[in-house]
């Protein structure tokens, strides 16, 4: 650090108000010069903090990234799964119906009763049930994968 000052000073008594030479004058310059050798450690303290904000901005930065890692993997899995349970409901809810027509064909040759064919109907509607569950399920997984894409997939 370099500082330079300069000053002039005057004083006395003149009836002219200090128009004329009859006053002392000082004059004064100064020139500062500073170089610190021994900060008390500043320089090595920031270097320090500097280091371990960049460590741990580097962490923070490789946890981040295996987090969409994670969460891209979580949703892909999910959403192949809610796919092949659609798969499974539908042929379920075909299965359904094959035994609904068979239980009705029974009831017409009189080899079944109305109870048989209530409860395949029962169960029918349950295939049917679970396959609107397993098509929101597939959706909300789509959703999410998407989310995490930011683009539309398209028609899967």
């Amino acid at each position: 650090t370099i500082t330079a000052n300069y000053s002039r000073n005057g004083n006395g008594f003149d009836s002219r108000y200090g128009f004329s030479s009859a006053f002392a004058y000082a004059s004064s310059f100064r020139l500062n010069f500073s170089l610190p050798v021994f900060n008390q450690l500043q320089r090595e303290q920031t270097a320090v903090r500097a280091s371990i904000s960049a460590n741990q901005a580097e962490a923070n930065l490789r946890d981040t990234e295996l987090r969409v890692q994670q969460d891209l993997t979580e949703a892909l899995g999910l959403l192949r799964n809610s796919q092949l349970r659609v798969e499974v409901q539908q042929a379920s809810v075909e299965a359904a119906e094959l035994d609904l027509d068979i239980q009705r064909q029974r009831y017409d040759l009189n080899a079944s009763s109305l109870l048989d064919g209530l409860e395949s109907e029962s169960q029918l509607n349950q295939a049917r049930s679970g396959l609107i569950g397993a098509r929101y399920d597939f959706r909300i997984a789509r959703a999410r994968l998407e989310s995490l894409l930011g683009r539309d997939l398209g028609a899967l």
